[in-house]
């Protein structure tokens, strides 16, 4: 058994450093992409530092890698939780102000990094530091992996709060939501209670259920492309309908026309029309007319070509070997002369003159 969990963990751990390194190989690289490499290189080194326990099978001594784990236990914990945060938001953004949700790693490596220092410099197992040492090294096992429930329960809070009462249309990708989150408390859960009691056992229950997990996530995501997008539609819909009030809210309604934009995009349909959109936000075709123009200066078709202007550039860029027939077509315009025409008026170079830069 011990031998499975290694390899397990073993090839586990080198796929999720793949996959994070394939986040930032990316052309496009936005904020979640950094995010989601971040996540599953740490989550990868925590499966490597499992192997290295696994091949030694003691706790009574304090290794190196004992200094740094609980720091990226608590890293990970922060990381899920703004990963979850911009998968369901694509307005919310990582802040330099955030960063204090990491001072509990920063503090846990400092600490342990001095005094792991110290017991080198004694050198004598013998020590009451040794087991003092061996204590400290426990809690901080014990917080982080605490620190993990507490923000997969805060995750599921945010989603149920959402989902619960918002009128989802996509009741699948809510299910799914809910069954991952509800994986995820319970696999926290088991931490904290391996770390308590030191289980080579329940951890190695842990360490196969998180690969399980990531496994699920991967495959459920390749398998259904569509899947975060409609998790991005059901949560963005449910947050404009909770916080919908009599009056009309148009700072609200411009949110909801940036999420039906950039999250839904439905610019990419070619019969969008002010009337169809207007009946996304739930106000009439005068009042959104209205709101474009005063409070964005703009009118509903220079609104549109806006958003399916800026996808072609970056499709223009990130694939060469697309036709610039096809990437007009998929950004929403009804033929190429339309499209180069208004890609002229824009950016005053034609597409081929763009893309060959």
């Amino acid at each position: 058994m011990d031998r499975f969990v290694f390899y397990a963990a073993l090839c586990g751990g080198a796929f999720a450093c793949l996959q994070g390194l394939g986040q930032l190989v990316i052309k496009d690289k936005r904020q979640l992409n950094y995010l989601l490499a971040a996540l599953n290189i740490c989550g990868g080194i925590l499966l490597f530092h499992f192997c290295l326990e696994l091949s030694e099978g003691s706790y009574d001594t304090v290794r190196f890698s004992d200094v740094y784990e609980p720091s990226i236990n608590f890293s990970l914990a922060v990381l899920t939780y703004f990963t979850f945060r911009q998968l369901i938001d694509a307005r919310f953004l990582f802040t330099v102000k955030q960063l204090l949700h990491f001072v509990p790693a920063a503090a846990s490596f400092l600490v342990l990094a001095i005094l792991y220092t110290i017991k080198i410099t004694l050198d004598d197992p013998e020590s009451s530091f040794h087991n003092t040492h061996l204590l400290i090294t426990y809690i901080s096992y014990f917080i982080s992996s605490l620190c993990f429930l507490i923000y997969s329960l805060v995750n599921f809070k945010i989603s149920y709060a959402l989902l619960d009462e918002g009128k989802s249309q996509y009741p699948e990708a809510k299910l799914a939501t809910f069954a991952l989150l509800t994986s995820s408390i319970m696999i926290s859960a088991l931490m904290v209670i391996a770390s308590i009691f030191m289980s080579f056992t329940l951890y190695s229950t842990v360490c196969l259920l998180a690969i399980l997990l990531f496994l699920t996530i991967y495959f459920l995501t390749h398998r259904y492309p569509t899947y975060v997008l409609n998790i991005k539609k059901a949560y963005s819909k449910a947050r404009y309908e909770k916080s919908k009030i009599s009056g009309l809210d148009v700072d609200l309604v411009v949110n909801r026309l940036s999420d039906i934009m950039e999250v839904e995009k439905e610019y990419e349909n070619e019969d969008l029309s002010l009337g169809m959109l207007s009946k996304m936000v739930d106000i009439t075709s005068h009042q959104l007319s209205q709101i474009l123009n005063d409070k964005l200066k703009c009118s509903f078709p220079q609104f549109v070509n806006n958003f399916r202007l800026d996808a072609a550039k970056r499709l223009l860029v990130a694939d060469k070997s697309q036709s610039i027939l096809s990437i007009a077509f998929q950004v929403g315009f009804k033929s190429k002369s339309a499209f180069y025409t208004s890609f002229k008026k824009e950016f005053n170079m034609t597409p081929t003159e763009f893309r060959n830069r």
